[in-house]
């Protein structure tokens, strides 16, 4: 084993944030390093060795530590591994899993009820969607929304309802204080612009419900379907078929079945990661989990910030990854603002952020939003607010500069737009990629380190070079409705066989067939233990 130098005078950090699933120590920032080495036609990554003296979170105990090095762009690369999978594993069921994604799925269902005024994170990101800039028109639009917004808090006055007619009337009445400034013309326009607000935000929510149909309907179809094909396989074993095909259908059928298990307990290791670190509410038990990952992702990120050997941080997230990245970043970002010990110089080494198969933005969802918060609590919120052009992050003309690279057909990711600063003049650059030629919503997740785009981009980033050009919001988008296809196929197929085959069976309950009661009783403890 080599011993390169730990720290090399005026290298770049790579810190990289692995996804969802049972991850090992080192593996996927290993990977990482190996896919830059072999796509930049440089030297393979060395591995030497360097002593944590454990400072940090309860679980960094002193022990030695690989270090990972390597000659990129003429530069050496120092790669930092934030690991959190232990921090949340074994923390959830299959059972707790199913619930959680149906609670969860109709979020956005509270979010159309909701009056205008509330959760306005939420408005603004929506306005935001699908664009690499605001309008002239649209930002005075979100001017006039957040003053809306303060005054609807107080539920004092005509605005106190806090509806969309409230608003329209709030946008007039201003139009008449400033004089009419802007003429007939801008009034018209800003009121065109609000209405089709709404419609994008009713459209946005309503097919973020749509989207999310397809994964429910394979997970319910299944979860009815499995004790159902147990009691049909029972019946089969007692009346065996003759029929050389009625013999491989309930062969096959016996294999899906079999093969039902090991992919829920991967639903539970990948998606159950999800459940865990998304719960946002402090007074839940699982929030110490999330706590554990923050800080596990603060005290990585603060030492590769604070190295005096570091020139240049990139930090790197890869699925739920990025949403810690970005969470980690938050609480560092908040901590230099407020004059806490990391300073403004450390916090500027971070140079670019680059993500691929983030769910930041449908993450959003996951976050309580009170409708009742007083004006006194939403300041309070709006000065934990972290976006683009927050502290330091302001003062650059581009603000923080992240990168996003997303597969439509990757059910995960998606577009980054709720990090944006609200009048978007540092926005995320969204760039779609295509993993693989055939858009499978399975393996889309998992190429993207095998992806040239991907790499290219953090050769570039690591380089110091131009940032990529964002992709049009309807790049590849067919790629979306294949992946939804995929999903609904088997579904259809699955649900022909609940009603064709397996449903007569229950029926038979009804004739004193034994078979036909335990059906029945298998499918109403399922109902119990998933209702």
């Amino acid at each position: 084993m080599e011993s390169p130098p730990e720290r090399p005078p005026g290298h770049v950090a790579v810190v990289f944030v692995h996804g969802m699933g049972e991850q090992r120590r080192y593996a996927d920032s290993a990977q990482l390093a190996t896919r830059l080495a072999w796509h930049a036609g440089a030297a393979a990554p060395r591995v030497g060795l360097t002593w944590d003296d454990g400072e940090g979170p309860a679980d960094r105990r002193p022990r030695a530590k690989a270090v990972l090095t390597a000659a990129l762009e003429g530069r050496d690369v120092v790669f930092h591994d934030i690991y959190w999978a232990p921090l949340v594993a074994g923390r959830t069921t299959f059972r707790s899993l199913v619930r959680w994604l149906r609670g969860r799925s109709f979020r956005p269902l509270g979010s159309l009820l909701a009056r205008w005024a509330s959760q306005p994170e939420l408005k603004i990101s929506t306005l935001q969607e699908d664009k690499d800039a605001l309008s002239a028109v649209e930002t005075a639009l979100l001017d006039d929304y957040l003053a809306f917004a303060e005054l609807a808090r107080s539920r004092a006055g005509a605005l106190k309802e806090g509806h969309f007619g409230a608003f329209l009337t709030f946008l007039e009445a201003r139009q008449a204080q400033a004089g009419g400034a802007g003429g007939m013309g801008l009034s018209t326009a800003k009121e065109k612009a609000a209405r089709h607000w709404l419609g994008r935000f009713r459209w946005v929510l309503w097919l973020t419900m749509l989207r999310s149909l397809p994964l429910l309907l394979a997970l319910g179809a299944a979860i009815l379907a499995m004790p159902l094909i147990a009691a049909w396989l029972v019946a089969h074993a007692v009346h065996p078929p003759r029929d050389p095909l009625a013999i491989a259908r309930t062969l096959g059928v016996l294999a899906l079945w079999l093969g039902a298990f090991p992919f829920a307990r991967l639903l539970v290791q990948t998606l159950g990661d999800v459940e865990v670190y998304a719960t946002y509410t402090e007074a839940s038990e699982r929030h110490a989990a999330h706590e554990a990952v923050v800080a596990q992702a603060v005290s990585v990120l603060r030492r590769a910030l604070t190295d005096p050997a570091c020139a240049r941080v990139v930090l790197v997230g890869h699925s739920l990854g990025s949403v810690v990245a970005w969470d980690g970043l938050r609480a560092l970002a908040l901590e230099c603002a407020s004059g806490g010990p990391l300073t403004p110089l450390a916090l500027a080494r971070l140079d670019r952020v680059v993500t691929y198969g983030s769910p930041i933005d449908k993450i959003r969802f996951f976050h309580f939003m009170d409708d009742k918060n007083d004006p006194t609590f939403a300041k309070v919120l709006e000065v934990l607010r972290v976006d683009t052009r927050f502290g330091v992050f302001g003062a650059r003309p581009d603000g923080l500069a992240w990168d996003n690279y997303y597969d439509p057909a990757d059910l995960v990711a998606g577009r980054l737009e709720s990090p944006n600063d609200r009048t978007m003049t540092a926005p995320v650059r969204n760039v779609a990629v295509a993993n693989r030629a055939f858009p499978d919503p399975f393996t889309s997740h998992m190429a993207y380190i095998d992806n040239p785009k991907v790499l290219d981009g953090i050769l570039d980033a690591i380089a110091g070079a131009p940032r990529p050009a964002p992709s049009s919001p309807r790049a590849l988008r067919p790629r979306a409705w294949a992946t939804a296809a995929e999903l609904l196929v088997p579904t259809a197929l699955l649900c022909y066989f609940l009603v064709h085959s397996l449903l007569p069976l229950v029926l038979r309950a009804g004739q004193g067939d034994p078979l036909g009661y335990l059906a029945l009783i298998l499918l109403l403890a399922t109902l119990f233990v998933f209702a």
